[in-house]
């Protein structure tokens, strides 16, 4: 199994173009990927013109360039990646490894896969790497099987799933140590480690929001995260 994320950024006035390009060519992915076991699972999230794309390829890398087809006329060409539109992220925290295809592959698929940004304090990037690192390697497990945090210059991306699935690893982490902050001391500390976003977009309630009544929670902010629009799932 190979988890990968990507950034990329939207056309000028493009973004409900590429909504519909993207929703035409679902099938299209369905059929020669998903359906294929080329992929076991895709979505792409939108915030503003910024494009995040979570893929779970089974054997080898499928570029997402292949996964949007025509669809990536819509994003712009990056110079310093040859011309290319999807700019890589760096994995920095998980809660499970996967062993093989068929330990990741779903039992049940979620109700909702969602997507959350946040601006890091550029001079606290090392620090939240490190608290994170210590986290999944004392507490592997922890959370939801299928969370993952990337990294690109000072963004990172949140990929999860609704609802979550918590159960054991099969495996160890690489630390013996008991340094992890629990409950509020890892939020507070956490929240140092952000640029806040503007108040004007609502609070989510992680605690008492309903998914299935009240749908996916675009432009919410979850402390310092915000909810980017889920524009294609493929699970």
């Amino acid at each position: 199994m190979i988890l990968n994320a990507y950034k990329a950024m939207v056309r000028t006035g493009m973004q409900d173009i590429l909504k519909e390009a993207l929703k035409k060519r679902k099938t299209q992915i369905i059929q020669d990927f998903y359906k294929t076991d080329r992929i076991m699972s895709m979505s792409v999230f939108l915030l503003e013109d910024a494009l995040y794309c979570y893929v779970e390829s089974v054997n080898k890398i499928i570029a997402p360039e292949i996964l949007f087809g025509d669809a990536v006329e819509f994003l712009v060409p990056l110079p310093d990646l040859d011309g290319n539109v999807f700019r890589p992220m760096t994995e920095i925290f998980h809660f499970h490894m996967p062993q093989s295809a068929e330990q990741w592959r779903r039992k049940q698929k979620p109700d909702f896969c969602f997507g959350m940004i946040a601006k890091l304090i550029p001079s606290m990037t090392a620090r939240y790497i490190f608290y994170h690192y210590q986290f999944q390697e004392e507490q592997p497990g922890k959370g939801d099987k299928y969370s993952r945090i990337f990294l690109s210059d000072d963004t990172v991306f949140f990929y999860g799933e609704i609802p979550e699935l918590i159960e054991p690893t099969s495996y160890s982490g690489r630390l013996s140590t008991h340094n992890t902050p629990n409950g509020a001391d890892w939020q507070n500390i956490m929240n140092e480690h952000f640029i806040p976003w503007d108040k004007s977009f609502p609070k989510f309630d992680s605690q008492g929001y309903d998914w299935k009544k009240n749908g996916y929670p675009k432009g919410q902010r979850n402390n310092q995260w915000l909810f980017a629009e889920n524009i294609l799932s493929v699970i």
